[in-house]
């Protein structure tokens, strides 16, 4: 009955993205929203900029479908339910708002900070912390900043991973499927529907966002992506101490990766942090004359990887890793057999 729900989960967030991208996409043509190349842009034609709309909805919706069928679920986590819902639709706001008109990075960081505190205030945050070599750690008063940061931070991973076409959207989905895998191992039922209701929407989205991407998630998108994975990050029950930290560090790997090194380089550099521009690690590769699709694969199998060694250490399982690694050696042959006959 678990996989069943699991599946019904997935399902509504990958039909419902599929049915309502269409129209979307007629509806930004006929109005204009179109985002517009030129300057650090990759795309090279104008290209509808609302599909964050559609992967809230279709979230949502997935994530919904699922609580109905754990309704002591809703009795458990209500409270901390209205604090994720409400800071999702701040989020939601002030991604239509950026998208549609633009946000000044200060705005933006306001309203990415209003979501944060109202996760904090209606009760989830890091309280422990496993330090490797260390052991696990009581943060104490110091949970409230450190799960600010987190959320922060996260939020504009995504955020800075999100320049060119598929790229967020599919490390998006390996991501999600990684908590997913983790959410079985330890049997927790929360971030499982969390997890399916991205992996849904992710891969129904990924088929429209696919170089030549024919819609853009915007900022709605990605900063709804960053939040639910900080959000995933910090609900594990205190029992399982070891996943508090290691583990989130570990599967979204590539965008932290991405983002501590595009800010450690506008600091050494002398520019603001904030500041866009053309030296993120996909723009260099770009530069060196890689295709867009052998770039996004890069990223893929680079955020494969981390999530082995995520399940690497979570099961105990050695048959299970074997299978996982067994799929990834499947998928780089496949690429390579394409590239040989240059169609990749």
């Amino acid at each position: 009955m678990k996989i069943v729900t699991d599946l019904i989960i997935i399902a509504v967030g990958f039909y419902l993205t599929i049915l309502l991208i269409p129209p979307l996409i007629r509806f930004c043509h006929n109005h204009n929203y179109l985002d517009q190349p030129g300057g650090r842009k990759i795309h090279k034609k104008a290209v509808p900029r609302l599909g964050g709309l559609v992967m809230f909805i279709s979230f949502i919706a997935a994530g919904g479908t699922g609580l109905l069928f754990y309704p002591s679920l809703i009795d458990e986590i209500g409270y901390e339910l209205i604090g994720i819902t409400l800071s999702l639709i701040v989020l939601l706001i002030a991604g239509l708002i950026d998208d549609l008109r633009g946000l000044s990075p200060l705005q933006k960081l306001i309203f990415q900070s209003v979501a944060a505190l109202l996760t904090i205030y209606f009760g989830y945050q890091i309280r422990l912390l496993t330090i490797p070599f260390e052991g696990t750690v009581s943060l104490g008063l110091w949970g409230m900043p450190v799960t600010f940061i987190w959320i922060v931070g996260l939020i504009n991973a995504m955020n800075f991973l999100d320049g060119m076409d598929g790229l967020a959207t599919g490390v998006g989905f390996i991501v999600a499927a990684t908590f997913f895998v983790s959410g079985l191992i330890f049997k927790t039922t929360f971030p499982v529907i969390i997890s399916c209701a991205l992996m849904g929407v992710t891969a129904g989205f990924l088929k429209y966002n696919y170089p030549p991407a024919s819609i853009f998630m915007g900022d709605t998108g990605s900063m709804m992506l960053g939040y639910m994975f900080a959000v995933i990050s910090v609900i594990w029950p205190k029992s399982l101490a070891t996943v508090t930290m290691i583990v989130p560090i570990m599967a979204l790997g590539v965008p932290i990766s991405e983002s501590f090194i595009t800010i450690t380089r506008r600091i050494l550099t002398g520019k603001k942090v904030y500041q866009a521009d053309t030296r993120h690690i996909f723009h260099i590769l770009l530069d060196f004359g890689i295709s867009q699709n052998a770039i996004l694969w890069i990223f893929y199998l680079t955020s494969m990887l981390f999530s082995f060694m995520v399940i690497a250490i979570l099961t105990p399982n050695r048959g299970l890793l074997v299978g996982f690694t067994a799929i990834f050696i499947l998928v780089v042959f496949i690429l390579l057999l394409k590239s040989s006959r240059k169609l990749f």
